[in-house]
């Protein structure tokens, strides 16, 4: 069974760091290249994750329900594509950020999964993910410990 490996689909750029005002929006373009001998399809996955501090954030985020709240904000187009051997591909990366968004960081992952075609007798096929890291800075006015301060962008 030829299955493409994970390695042979790059993404560009690795992480996205966007400064994006409540209400406003804001585009960008990731570029993705099929290096395998495969043609691969790919669907797009958007995942939250939380820094953790140390280094590569983790995906995956400790709180769901505040982390999942900024997935409503991403679009990713096209979702779905066939990327041919050799290929590359841009894919639009929309953040639209709600009026009432709360300021500072918010964090996400576009992940591409592809999954292998399986064999007509296998009973399990192999899927793989590889993705950018979203950094979204809400600018503005936040209220610490009875203190305001300053939101800016990076």
């Amino acid at each position: 069974m030829a299955v493409p490996s994970v390695r042979a689909l790059t993404i560009s750029p690795p992480t996205v760091e966007l400064t994006v005002a409540p209400g406003e929006t804001a585009s960008t373009t990731l570029r993705l290249f099929n290096e395998t001998a495969q043609p691969l399809r790919l669907s797009a996955v958007l995942e939250p994750f939380s820094p953790n501090g140390v280094g590569n954030p983790p995906v995956g985020a400790a709180d769901a329900a505040a982390a999942r709240a900024v997935l409503a904000w991403l679009q990713v187009h096209p979702r779905e594509l066939r990327l041919e051997p050799g290929a590359m591909a841009e894919v639009r990366l929309r953040v639209e950020v709600p009026r009432r968004a709360a300021v500072g960081g918010h964090y996400a992952s576009v992940l591409w999964e592809s999954a292998a075609a399986p064999e007509p007798a296998a009973t399990v096929g192999v899927r793989s993910r590889v993705g950018t890291l979203v950094f979204l800075t809400v600018p503005g006015a936040a209220v610490v410990a009875d203190r305001e301060i300053g939101i800016r962008g990076l």
